[in-house]
């Protein structure tokens, strides 16, 4: 194609552009916009020909993609721009990254990097370095036409593989084949980065790139660099291992960490998704697809939005962004299916101590669908955080609807229930009205009505009420009696009879402040239907209605609150009562009889169910000393487990490596000794260590402790299975120097470092006692 078409569009460009893609000889021509109204590509059979900006719109309908799918034009872009980005930022040689400029080039057809068009500042800041690059070589070359340029460069660069392909991963293999040239390179300039290159290879001829970064402290992208110049002058030959998934993906992950300003953000993240996924790490992958979800989801592509909330949670069930990100997607999509997921991320967000995130997430759920189920779920959130407010704004809607669906019964009640978590005057009186419990009447004939006709039925129910008070007071008084004189008091119930008894009493309270107004509207009433008689009648009483309707569902509400069957609870008292004398006597027998592991795991028991165990634990004398570690971590004996910086057992308290002993007669003194990442969960796993008199096995206990500190790279608690091999090879190597270590770390009492004298002679002491067999006692001896 001529030079003369190039640069900007005109229309007689674009005139001229249509008359040549309308030649039959020019058919495998094909112009590829971007799917903007400025900017196409020209191409011939996959090579880059000619870019171009245009203007008119009419252009667009001669445009033919018979020569290259958009599909593979973007993929091809991609891959390319983050190859060329990643050389970039990895540090590479400029060969390398004009090597990669001109495949993108090439490859994916950006010829905008050294061609003056003003819609390309972008991909030119990207890329400041290989840009740069292309210029000189275009001033060099003196060519205008992009696909010359092209054609020249590659001719000149040398006819080498990528540094992409001879580095596929760490366990590539270095071997040194030209020592001689080494030499010489390294006597020229002994300053240079590569002298430390070429000195290590002269060393070992033969070795690994891993074990080259490791030794060197360099990093994989400036060793690939160096190695790449040293294999392109024939110095080292890099023979590729056979194929390891783990190290691709390790490469992969480390190359795209590196390109955070990459132009191709969402191809970036899905690269790094699909990488952390191969190398084992589902929670990082499920991290970046949330993050490719809620981009899907800004751009309103709904579908690869849910599909990609979808994968995250697959790989990380219960990831509380993509949990999130998937309900808003849903509810844009298809509201109506969207029930359930929501419901799901209220209660993930519940389980994980956060209500108030779990309430915003219900009332913009809401606010896409007013559903009457989640504005139920929305107020039984709101009466639970105690916020009246919102309760009162919650509870009128949903009062309002059960009214719409004839749900008149769940209304009063719903509006009893307010009454007791709703303190602003006029939210109470809302809803009231709502409900029908404080609407008065409007003239006076209603109110006689009403007056005649609720009247009785309002004093039968607040006398039933009081008589029931009254009486639930005194069994409340009876129970609480009967809580605090016993031996035993499950501290559930005292901790419940504390908070309800106040409110037991109001309600009685309250029963008899309203008793006198409701026995005088009764007279009234009375006096009433004689004036009436007579034909006279009266009013003066009226304007009492609304109010004592309004005490009445107020003493209803908190009568309904506090309807607790006293009796059951006498009998769960008992019941405790029973169960926990018997898991004394339990717990004798087995002190008895000596089963320790038995009488551990049955004292937790207790702990666990029972409020008063410290006592009786106490008083059952639990055969067990306590020992704190070197981690600062603690035990606390009879049943109780603690964690702090100043742990206690039965209250004396053990700062730094005290050691405080409950031992009792008739048992073999020991240890229970606990770290700090086994007191986490209701599961505490126990190890009886003996006391010092049993040197070896004391000497044992410490040298395994000293190797999970050692070895424990994770920091998890425990040797996974490289750890452990890596501690049994140590030890079997460097015991001595192990077991000075750890005994400097025992019994180096002052800190500075090493044994003084009195120090290592108790040290030695110990090892020479844990080294002497117990000597056996003749027959003669013993007869």
């Amino acid at each position: 194609m001529s030079d003369s078409l190039s640069g900007a569009f005109t229309l007689a460009a674009c005139e001229r552009l249509i008359e040549f893609l309308a030649q039959p000889q020019h058919a495998s021509y094909a112009v590829l916009s971007d799917g903007t109204r400025d900017r196409a590509f020209l191409f011939e059979k996959g090579s880059l020909t000619f870019v171009a900006t245009f203007s008119d719109v009419s252009l667009k309908g001669a445009f033919a993609s018979q020569a290259l799918d958009p599909e593979e034009f973007e993929e091809a872009f991609e891959h390319t721009s983050d190859e060329l980005h990643a050389l970039e930022q990895l540090g590479f040689s400029d060969e390398a990254i004009l090597r990669g400029a001109v495949d993108l080039l090439a490859d994916a057809f950006l010829g905008s990097l050294f061609w003056e068009s003003p819609g390309f500042e972008a991909a030119r800041r990207s890329f400041p370095h290989a840009s740069e690059l292309l210029r000189q070589q275009r001033t060099l070359l003196k060519v205008e036409s992009a696909h010359t340029f092209v054609e020249l460069l590659r001719s000149r660069l040398p006819r080498l593989k990528p540094l992409r392909r001879l580095m596929p991963g760490l366990g590539t293999r270095v071997l040194l084949v030209d020592p001689a040239r080494s030499q010489a390179l390294l006597a020229d300039d002994p300053r240079r980065r590569t002298a430390a290159l070429l000195s290590r290879l002269q060393s070992r001829p033969q070795t690994t790139a891993l074990e080259l970064c490791t030794s060197l402290r360099w990093g994989e992208a400036a060793l690939a660099a160096e190695l790449g110049e040293l294999h392109a002058h024939g110095i080292v030959r890099l023979e590729r291992p056979q194929r390891d998934p783990q190290g691709e993906a390790a490469r992969a992950v480390l190359v795209e960490e590196t390109l955070a300003n990459s132009p191709c953000e969402v191809a970036r993240r899905l690269h790094l998704s699909a990488a952390y996924a191969r190398l084992g790490k589902p929670r990082d992958a499920a991290r970046v697809a949330a993050w490719l979800g809620n981009a899907f989801l800004e751009a309103n592509r709904l579908e690869e939005a849910v599909q990609q909330f979808s994968y995250a949670l697959q790989l990380a069930p219960g990831h509380l962004d993509a949990l999130q990100g998937r309900v808003q997607a849903w509810w844009k999509s298809a509201p109506g299916s969207s029930v359930q997921h929501t419901e799901e991320l209220v209660q993930r967000l519940l389980q994980l101590g956060l209500p108030q995130r779990a309430r915003r997430a219900l009332e913009l759920a809401i606010q896409q669908d007013p559903r009457l189920d989640l504005l139920e779920h929305l107020l039984e959130l709101v009466v639970q955080l105690g916020d009246g407010e919102r309760a009162a704004r919650v509870g009128t809607r949903v009062v309002e609807a059960f009214l719409k669906f004839g749900r008149r019964a769940d209304a009063r009640r719903l509006a009893r229930r307010l009454l007791t978590v709703v303190s602003a005057p006029e939210d109470r009186a809302r809803i009231l009205r709502l409900a029908g419990l404080g609407r008065g009447p409007k003239v006076a004939a209603v109110a006689l009505i009403l007056l005649a006709s609720l009247l009785a039925g309002a004093t039968f129910l607040q006398v039933e009420q009081l008589l029931f008070l009254r009486a639930y007071a005194g069994q409340a008084d009876a129970a609480r009696r009967a809580l605090h004189g016993g031996d035993i008091a499950p501290e559930a119930l005292r901790e419940r009879l504390a908070v309800e008894g106040p409110r037991w009493g109001r309600a009685a309270a309250v029963v008899r402040g309203h008793q006198e107004r409701v026995e005088a509207l009764v007279r009234d009433a009375e006096r009433f239907r004689d004036l009436q008689q007579e034909g006279v009648f009266a009013w003066r009483r009226a304007e009492d209605l609304p109010a004592l309707l309004e005490a009445i569902a107020q003493v209803e509400a908190e009568t309904d609150a506090l309807r607790v069957p006293l009796e059951e609870l006498k009998e769960r008292i008992e019941s405790e009562r029973t169960k926990l004398q018997r898991a004394l006597r339990r717990l004798e027998e087995l002190r008895t009889q000596g089963d320790l592991d038995g009488a551990w795991q049955l004292a937790r028991r207790i702990r666990e169910e029972h409020s008063g165990w410290r006592s009786l634990l106490a008083r059952a004398e639990f055969p067990v000393s306590v020992e704190t570690t070197p981690r600062g971590a603690t035990v606390s004996a009879l049943g109780e487990e603690r964690a702090e910086r100043t742990p206690t057992v039965l209250g004396a308290p053990l700062v730094g490596r005290r050691t405080v002993s409950v031992s009792l007669s008739g048992y073999e003194p020991a240890r229970v000794v606990l770290d700090a990442d086994q007191l986490q969960g209701p599961r505490v796993r126990l190890r009886l260590v003996p006391l010092r008199s049993n040197a070896k096995a004391w000497l044992s206990f410490r040298m395994s402790e000293f190797l999970l500190a050692r070895f424990d790279a994770d920091g998890d608690g425990k040797l996974t299975g490289a750890e452990r091999r890596k501690a049994r090879e140590a030890l079997r190597t460097r015991r001595s120097e192990l077991t000075l270590e750890m005994l400097t770390q025992h019994f180096d009492a002052d800190g500075d470092g090493r044994l003084n004298r009195t120090e290592r002679e108790a040290a030695l002491r110990l090892l020479q006692k844990s080294r002497d067999r117990p000597r056996r006692r003749s027959r003669k001896a013993t007869r």
